[in-house]
């Protein structure tokens, strides 16, 4: 009796073994974009320090490309030191090939990366979270606005 179950046992060990092999190249292929420094958070939603989540479109992003760093991401929130012709619905929005970036193994997997630009005005860190699977938590800091968190997924950064 117990060997007509055998052949169902095993193809499920299977399917679970090539899951497994597949989620390890996954988190393999994300760590080399990650170290490579040459990657795309795809923005797909931002909640305000009062809680508010909005979603995002698809032109929502912050590239990561060796030395260079482009962040193209809406601002909501409050602004607490406004200049002059600015307004707090600007955005995050800046080129910088002057930062720092540090990654560090999480606990329990993923991946920390903080990027520190410099001479860059509304923002004075950028902290990622990213998992195996891919997914994006940052939040940016800003001395002039309130924090921001936004939600999506990694991209690998295309040649265009």
């Amino acid at each position: 009796m117990l060997l007509a179950f055998m052949p169902a046992v095993c193809a499920l060990y299977a399917q679970d073994s090539a899951k497994i092999q597949k989620e390890k190249q996954l988190a393999a292929a994300i760590k080399s974009l990650i170290y490579a420094k040459r990657f795309k958070f795809l923005a797909q939603s931002a909640t305000t320090m009062s809680g508010v989540m909005r979603q995002l479109t698809d032109g929502s992003n912050v590239r990561v490309n060796n030395d260079t760093i482009v962040s193209e991401l809406p601002f909501y929130g409050r602004s607490f030191n406004p200049t002059y012709g600015s307004t707090s619905e600007s955005g995050v929005e800046f080129t910088s090939t002057d930062f720092e970036y540090s990654i560090s193994e999480a606990k329990k997997g993923g991946w920390n990366i903080t990027i520190i630009p410099k001479k860059v005005r509304d923002v004075s860190k950028m902290f990622m979270y990213v998992s195996e699977s891919g997914y994006i938590n940052l939040n940016v800091s800003s001395n002039t606005r309130q924090t921001v968190n936004y939600y999506g997924i990694i991209q690998e950064l295309s040649s265009d």
